[in-house]
């Protein structure tokens, strides 16, 4: 009777088992930072709300300037070509 083979298998379900249950953890805490979300956005909208502006215009002010730095290399590119 061959049971070299038996010690492998053991193993590698083992490793499967801690695999497994890793991954497991690693979804409970994902979901847990998910929870935990909605009170990080309020403290967010306090933050604003304190300091007289709102989330509407933060995005817009961001989506300005990544226009803006986007458009950089634009007008360098088109600046430096030959006509």
């Amino acid at each position: 009777m061959d049971t070299t083979a038996e010690p492998d298998v053991t193993t590698l379900i083992s490793g499967f088992d801690q695999l497994a249950e890793r991954f497991v953890a690693g979804l409970f805490a994902r979901f847990a930072a998910l929870s935990g979300a909605s009170v990080e956005l309020e403290n967010l909208r306090t933050s604003l709300a304190a300091e007289g502006t709102s989330l509407p215009t933060l995005m817009f002010e961001i989506v300005l300037v990544v226009a803006l730095v986007a458009g950089v290399p634009v007008q360098i590119r088109r600046a430096s070509s030959p006509i």
